[in-house]
Formats: C-alpha cells, sequence, structure tokens
C-alpha cells in the first residue's frame, strides 16, 4: 500500500488487491498457508500525512488557477488589441464606443459618472498655462515698478510709480 499513490489507491483497489495477494501467497507458501482472498476495505492515513496531502493538493489548485488567469489575461489583451486596431482605423467608431460605456455607466444608477478628457485638450491647456508662467517670468518687477493690466504704458509723476502694459 505504501507504494501507491492514493488516487490510485483509490481507483485501483482490485488490482492492488491481486498484486497483494500473489505477494502474500509467495511468502507464506513455505509455511503451508495459502491466502484465498485480499481485500482493500479501509485505508487510514496518519494525520500528518493528511496534512501534507492536503497542502500539497492546495498548492497545485492555486497554481493551476494562476495559470488559468494568465491564460485569461492574455486573451484579454489580445482582444484588446485587435479591437484597438478595428477602433484606431475609424474615429467614429471611437465615438460611438465612448457613447455605448456612457449609456452603460448611466444605467447602473451611479450617482457620479467620470467623463474622460482627450489627453490632446488637457496638452492644450497646459501649454497655455506653461506659456503664461513663462511670460510673466519675464517680465521684470522691480523696485518702483509694478504690473498693471492696462494695454499701454503710463507713468504716474505723484507716487513716482511707472507701469508696464503687457
Amino acid at each position: 500500500m505504501g507504494t501507491r499513490h492514493l488516487h490510485e489507491i483509490l481507483s485501483e483497489r482490485m488490482t492492488i488487491s491481486g498484486t497483494m495477494q500473489v505477494q502474500l501467497d509467495e511468502a507464506t507458501d513455505a509455511w503451508g498457508i495459502k491466502v484465498e482472498r485480499v481485500e482493500i476495505k479501509d485505508v487510514r492515513l496518519p494525520v500528518q500525512l493528511q496534512r501534507a496531502m492536503a497542502a500539497e493538493a492546495e498548492a497545485a489548485r492555486e497554481a493551476r488557477a494562476k495559470v488559468i488567469a494568465a491564460e485569461g489575461e492574455q486573451k484579454a489583451s489580445k482582444a484588446l488589441r485587435e479591437a484597438s486596431e478595428v477602433i484606431g482605423g475609424s474615429p467614429a467608431a471611437l465615438q460611438l464606443r465612448y457613447l455605448q460605456t456612457l449609456n452603460t455607466i448611466s444605467a447602473e444608477k451611479n450617482s457620479t459618472i467620470v467623463f474622460p478628457l482627450p489627453i490632446d485638450l488637457i496638452t492644450y491647456f497646459l501649454k497655455t498655462t506653461e506659456a503664461t508662467a513663462q511670460q510673466n517670468a519675464m517680465v521684470p518687477v522691480g523696485q518702483g515698478t509694478s504690473v498693471q493690466n492696462s494695454p499701454q504704458a503710463s507713468t504716474s509723476p505723484q507716487a513716482g510709480v511707472q507701469s508696464v502694459a503687457m
């Protein structure tokens, strides 16, 4: 019994019983004893062996689950790549997909809907902000000089303050 795996003991009881009968008969023949029948009725495993087998089975299940999850991710990434190629060929398809997504979100009765903005739009605002910041950095504001929002430069003789137009 100790030379077989548990799944073999459970599935091949008759074959194992026959093998054990032949081995016992050969060993007891010299004593004049004849073994007529061997049956495997109950197999008891030590608690430590049960725990070891359970841990091994759990590790095997986790490994299979990881493989299945990885295969799913691989299939999903291939499908996304194919979808991006189809959508990339037609801007109208991208717009329709966007509207379908908004429709799906609105059907779920959510209180918040996030509208994705195209990166080009955000980049435009970032460039505008950077240009304004650079322009403000280039105008020197020194002692006796202030910046006003008037389109012309003027001098006030009373306070001795000069204004610069931008």
